[in-house]
């Protein structure tokens, strides 16, 4: 994800205590950011305690999905990470628009059809990892 869109997130969510960088593309910016607007609502009904202890460590993309960590959670917050999880599977990593998983490639990515030629063109030259 570029480096203005981890700031935006980061700036915007206080919960957010990345160890590393988002390390996704920019086509789920706006599938986080209307995750992490859920997670920051719920917040608002926890305990001073639970608030105080929960941030999101780490996110990233694995075998095509998101992947979301985080410090604690509630019934709540693990069904949030699971739609957003899922989501992910459905949406274009690159884009935002409609994907599918493509396990075809040197990756596993979400992909539309569009990236996913673009990504195929480059496998194949093995442009790509």
């Amino acid at each position: 994800m570029l480096l203005e869109n981890v700031d935006k997130l980061k700036q915007r969510f206080i919960f957010l205590d990345l160890k590393y960088s988002i390390a996704c593309g920019d086509g789920w910016f706006e599938i986080l950011y209307d995750f992490l607007e859920k997670i920051e609502k719920e917040l608002s009904k926890c305990t001073s305690f639970f608030v105080k202890s929960f941030t999101i460590f780490q996110i990233k993309e694995k075998f095509g999905g998101l992947r979301i960590g985080c410090s604690v959670h509630n019934p709540f917050i693990i069904k949030l990470i699971q739609d957003v999880e899922n989501k992910s599977y459905i949406t274009c990593e690159v884009c935002g628009n409609i994907g599918e998983i493509r396990t075809d490639l040197n990756w596993i990515r979400t992909l539309c059809t569009k990236h996913y030629n673009e990504y195929k063109i480059l496998d194949l030259e093995g442009n790509i990892e």
